[in-house]
């Protein structure tokens, strides 16, 4: 027989608190905002190795910056959070939708941790005209890939309740108007950026509207996917039984050691 263990009297609760999960995640993008234009303004001209600095861990658009690891994480928390809801579903519809939810959540998040677009390029390149707003060509095949499951999603989306559901399509508006609307605004100006000499005051005015966007894209972006998990955690709160994680230690008490333990009553 395995051995059996008791749970600890020391166990806490932890509680998940939607709101104030929100607030946190506002902070912290808020601070990423400011670094962001404390680098546009060049206050750290002043620092030895300014520009690195500033592309290691104030530039939104790097990656491996702080911008990028909290995006990819706070990704994968939703990720997580919707798979929990698949797995706690009744029907099987509602299950396979929070599943193909979760793997959609997970892919952007490795996609913001190892920028897996930017393998679309060459395709886009390939097919597509490098100019106006093809010329960041990622966008159009990555699209045409990802537009299948995004209409399956479709019918259970319309089956949540409407606080879920205003939740998704506000949270998901606001990402995709970051990662695309944002992203062919830039794409337009870099295609009239090149036509200048590199170095030249209309080439760097360009460039710096791009920044401004960068500003604006990764902001909608971070916000979008802030207001999908505060929804996804009053969802699972409402309609998914309350969760716990449990982790045996290498070497706990058995049931039979506990009963010897206990008083011993001789014969009557």
């Amino acid at each position: 027989m395995p051995p059996l263990y008791l749970p600890s009297q020391r166990s806490r609760a932890i509680t998940l608190q939607p709101d104030r999960i929100f607030l946190w995640q506002l902070g912290v993008i808020a601070l990423l905002m400011l670094g962001h234009w404390i680098g546009l303004q060049g206050y750290l001209q002043g620092l030895v190795a300014h520009e690195r600095f500033v592309s290691q861990y104030l530039d939104l658009n790097g990656e491996g910056t702080p911008a990028a690891y909290f995006s990819a994480l706070s990704l994968l928390a939703t990720a997580l959070v919707a798979w929990f809801l698949s797995a706690n579903a009744d029907q099987k519809a509602d299950r396979r939708f929070w599943g193909l939810t979760a793997l959609l959540l997970a892919f952007f998040s490795l996609d913001e941790a190892v920028s897996v677009h930017e393998g679309f390029v060459v395709i886009g390149e390939r097919f597509l005209p490098r100019e106006g707003i093809f010329f960041f060509a990622w966008w159009a095949p990555y699209l045409i890939a990802l537009a299948p499951l995004l209409a399956v999603l479709v019918p259970g989306l319309l089956r949540l309740a409407p606080s879920t559901r205003w939740s998704l399509v506000i949270g998901g508006a606001l990402f995709v108007t970051g990662a695309l609307g944002m992203e062919l605004a830039e794409s337009e100006i870099a295609a009239r950026a090149v036509t200048h000499p590199p170095g030249s005051p209309y080439y760097e005015m360009l460039y710096r509207q791009i920044d401004w966007l960068v500003l604006a894209e990764e902001c909608l972006e971070m916000v979008g996917v802030a207001i999908v998990l505060r929804g996804l955690l009053i969802h699972a709160g409402r309609h998914a039984p309350p969760a716990a994680v449990a982790v045996a230690p290498a070497t706990g008490r058995r049931v039979a050691q506990h009963a010897a333990d206990a008083p011993l009553h001789g014969p009557s």
